[in-house]
């Protein structure tokens, strides 16, 4: 990034959900997880299309409109109590700049006039995530032994908003 680049964040539109996608199932996160373009296209129409409970934020770079990353949440519904954040990615190329905290407190923004928490869960191994949320101020409130992986415990975090 030159100096004259700087970063927006806005809703996602719909016609770019697909390149999106794309773009999040070549992350090794989603690798692990089994994730492909199709199937997260197909998530991302569904559980943000009309009358969906999700939102995703992308990040673009001004002034080439180069994507660098998204949020992907919901602003209810997480134990009937707060917010929950499906997905924050940060794009090759674009790591190490404050867009991952930028994202997650853009997301915080939208979600904290709905909810009083907000809530993520994160795999036990994942050492840099865990580091990253306990730095934004997350708190680990729990585990859950094999939830989406059958080899692998997802550590609940929350921060009260």
């Amino acid at each position: 990034m030159t100096g004259a680049e700087e970063y927006v964040i806005e809703p996602a539109d719909p016609s770019a959900w697909e390149r999106l996608a794309e773009a999040v199932a070549d992350l090794p996160l989603m690798k692990r997880y089994g994730r492909d373009a199709v199937s997260l296209s197909r998530a991302m129409a569904e559980s943000c299309g009309p009358g969906g409970p999700a939102r995703i934020l992308c990040a673009q770079v001004t002034p080439s409109h180069d994507m660098a990353g998204l949020v992907w949440f919901h602003e209810t519904g997480t134990f009937g109590m707060g917010g929950y954040l499906k997905l924050l990615a940060v794009f090759p190329g674009h790591e190490r700049r404050g867009l991952g905290l930028r994202l997650l407190r853009a997301a915080e923004r939208a979600v904290v006039c709905r909810s009083p928490f907000f809530f993520l869960l994160v795999t036990e191994d994942n050492e840099p995530a865990i580091r990253f949320y306990e730095r934004a101020g997350y708190v680990r409130g729990g585990r859950m032994e094999r939830l989406v992986l059958p080899d692998a415990d997802e550590l609940v975090y929350y921060r009260r908003l």
